[in-house]
């Protein structure tokens, strides 16, 4: 008996809670040498909070004299990322949930692979990056459809692995990044509700 009305419960919650796929393509026009697109799936489980999970996909075009006293080099990082938030509305109320002002934290990882040409460069290179952080934005919905400003601030530890033609490799592990463009994350996400 406790079993099935446990089981009628969670059924219940499934079907009456609000799922909402976005798509946040805010970071394709943050330059002209690279482009991030970013998928989510947000899903409340209660009137005031709710749970994002996503896919980021990159490209990044990098230029630099002098590549961590490694060589002069041009290089494409291709990636992907997996992102995930938890999001509290504080002023959502009982008909319109999960609306509004907005107050989360998020954490995500990145892998990308490094393709080069230039002079003289490593065969590849691996960078893997790790970060956590804090971020407000404002929920506009329309219908089933919703827009979503945000703006957050992070910290991100860096990894880099380089493999040279020779055979050998070298690590860096970068720690912090002192990158403003990766301390801060921008949203404009588009959203449809069902």
């Amino acid at each position: 008996m406790k079993l099935s009305l446990f089981i009628s419960f969670l059924m219940t919650s499934y079907l009456f809670s609000q799922n909402t796929i976005k798509i946040n393509p805010a970071l394709m026009f943050s330059g002209e040498d690279h482009y991030r697109i970013d998928f989510v799936y947000e899903r409340e489980f209660s009137k005031k909070l709710s749970y994002q999970v996503g896919l980021s996909y990159g490209v990044y075009e990098v230029e630099e004299l002098n590549y961590y006293d490694i060589c002069e080099i041009e290089k494409t990082d291709i990636g992907i990322g997996i992102i995930a938030d938890i999001r509290y509305y504080p002023f959502t109320d009982e008909k319109d949930t999960n609306n509004g002002l907005f107050l989360g934290l998020y954490g995500g990882v990145n892998f990308y692979q490094s393709s080069f040409s230039g002079k003289e460069h490593p065969k590849d290179e691996y960078h893997q990056q790790l970060g956590i952080g804090i971020m407000s934005g404002i929920k506009f919905k329309y219908n089933q459809f919703s827009i979503e400003p945000a703006f957050g601030l992070c910290i991100a530890n860096e990894k880099k692995v380089f493999y040279f033609s020779n055979g050998e490799s070298r690590d860096l592990n970068l720690g912090i990044s002192p990158l403003i463009n990766e301390l801060i994350r921008v949203e404009l996400s588009i959203g449809y509700e069902f």
